[in-house]
């Protein structure tokens, strides 16, 4: 028996991104595609009933992914990213910066007032109405997850770029903790948004190891090359700094930064003793 053709089923987030069903279609022949609006929200029946229908099942949609998961149980379904890789029209590409710099002003909100800063504050630093913002994350926790996922991209991209440009190896690894510490913030921030027992915050937690542990090790390996000893760990470095972290908007006398760089700083005199 042959294989049975995939179900494809796209969205355009609200209409922020353009689709052109009719051009996927002949492109992926024999494929059922069905296009969407809000697939994550008001739509989610649809992609219930596709899930259920026990073929292969495509999603143009990455960021929901946890949320897909834990609806689609044991279904066969892969996700793609068409919204960062596809370039559905030619202005379609100016989707992208426009979400990314919205994103990095959340998060520079959320690092100073936290994650139930007000929209306004955040629609300020980005320079658009709340209205965009409401249109794009229609609940609070939908823009906590989109921030968190956004700075553990720019962390994980960070850490290659730091080492080649940061000078020697241990400043380059002190410059990405700083980074990575200004993103503890809103990891924190998250459980207050998301239950922390739920299959998303697992996914997310996941998803947060795979893409920085590596990073981390690389910066780490390139400063025990010659700077610091070799008996750190980067699972065992950033739970350390993690814990460091841990109630420091709490508590005006603790400067958890202040602490952390005693911590990075100490790489540096273990090697010598």
């Amino acid at each position: 028996m042959a294989d049975r053709p995939p179900n494809i089923l796209i969205c355009s987030c609200e209409d922020t991104m353009p689709l052109d069903g009719s051009a996927v279609r002949r492109g992926c022949r024999g494929a059922e595609v069905s296009t969407a609006r809000q697939l994550c929200r008001a739509e989610l029946e649809k992609f219930r009933a596709a899930a259920a229908g026990g073929g292969p099942l495509i999603v143009g949609c990455t960021q929901e992914t946890p949320l897909f998961s834990e609806v689609a149980g044991s279904a066969d379904v892969t996700y793609a990213n068409i919204r960062e890789t596809a370039g559905w029209s030619k202005d379609a590409h100016a989707a992208g910066p426009k979400m990314a710099a919205l994103l990095a002003a959340a998060a520079a909100v959320f690092v100073t007032s936290g994650v139930e800063a007000p929209v306004r504050d955040i629609a300020a630093a980005a320079g658009v109405g709340m209205g965009t913002i409401y249109r794009h994350f229609p609940t609070r926790a939908d823009l906590v997850v989109a921030v968190y996922r956004h700075q553990v991209e720019a962390c994980a991209e960070a850490g290659p770029v730091l080492l080649a440009n940061g000078g020697s190896p241990h400043a380059a690894l002190r410059q990405w903790v700083n980074l990575f510490v200004d993103f503890l913030v809103t990891k924190h921030g998250l459980a207050a948004v998301l239950q922390p027992d739920s299959v998303g915050f697992d996914a997310l937690h996941a998803y947060f190891l795979d893409r920085l542990v590596p990073v981390c090790a690389q910066l780490l390996a390139a400063a025990q090359a010659g700077e610091i000893s070799a008996d750190s760990d980067a699972y065992e470095l950033m739970r350390g700094i993690g814990s460091l972290c841990v109630g420091a908007d709490n508590d005006p006398r603790y400067d958890a930064r202040r602490m952390v760089e005693l911590l990075i700083a100490g790489l540096l005199q273990s090697r010598s003793t």
